[in-house]
């Protein structure tokens, strides 16, 4: 089929091989780029069918510039890979010929390289309330796996969370309220703190003598608190 000026065609048209040197367009007489679908309802577009059924067949758009030499080169693509019987599968973007962006089955997203961003990054769980920052973490809940998880190689993570009266809370994942900062400022620890230089305890407020004085309040749960001072 070759068609080098206008046509209408009334129902399908087939073809091995088709060349038009003008514009094509599919629901409009019209079309303004090489390529045009139009269709005034929803649900209209264009479908890619892959016929082939089972794991790792796909269907494919590429995005190709001129080499130079009469040839192509791949700048871009897009391709949806299936896995069984055109379920569950993912969907591959590709800068050049390398993979950059896939998006899964269970609708997460995997890039290949860093990722960055011109304004704010929220990381929604959906319980948390709304804030202003460039970083926006809203947990999908008040407990110590809702928030952050920083791992290593050792078995045992760290974790950052905010629990339902607002403390923020720090520890490791058998103890994840080792530190726990209040809404009023307060801190608390659960165990001894240890410092290796002067540790200062200051009031915010002035006094009447126009000093600063800090109280340091000792408690233990039976027998004595004690201070100790080692030279």
């Amino acid at each position: 089929l070759s068609q080098s000026g206008a046509a209408t065609f009334a129902s399908s048209v087939s073809a091995t091989d088709g060349l038009f040197s003008g514009e094509l367009g599919v629901g409009t007489d019209t079309p303004v780029t090489s390529a045009e679908i139009s269709k005034n309802s929803n649900g209209h577009g264009l479908a890619i069918t892959q016929e082939n059924a089972g794991y790792g067949y796909h269907s494919k758009i590429s995005f190709r510039g001129s080499n130079g030499s009469g040839g192509f080169n791949q700048t871009g693509a897009i391709a949806a890979y299936q896995q069984t019987n055109g379920l569950n599968g993912y969907l591959r973007f590709f800068s050049n010929d390398t993979e950059a962006l896939r998006l899964n089955s269970d609708q997460s997203a995997t890039f290949a390289s860093s990722v960055t961003a011109n304004g704010e990054v929220i990381i929604d769980g959906g319980t948390g309330v709304s804030s202003s920052a460039l970083l926006h973490i809203r947990q999908n809940g008040d407990a110590d796996g809702n928030g952050i998880a920083i791992t290593s190689s050792n078995a045992s993570s760290h974790r950052i969370y905010k629990s339902a009266d607002g403390s923020l809370n720090i520890g490791a994942s058998g103890s994840t309220s080792d530190f726990v900062q209040k809404l009023n400022g307060e801190a608390e620890f659960a165990s001894s703190v240890s410092a290796y230089d002067d540790i200062s305890i200051k009031s915010n407020t002035a006094s009447s003598d126009g000093n600063y004085h800090g109280t340091l309040s000792l408690s233990k749960g039976t027998g004595a608190a004690k201070i100790i001072a080692i030279q």
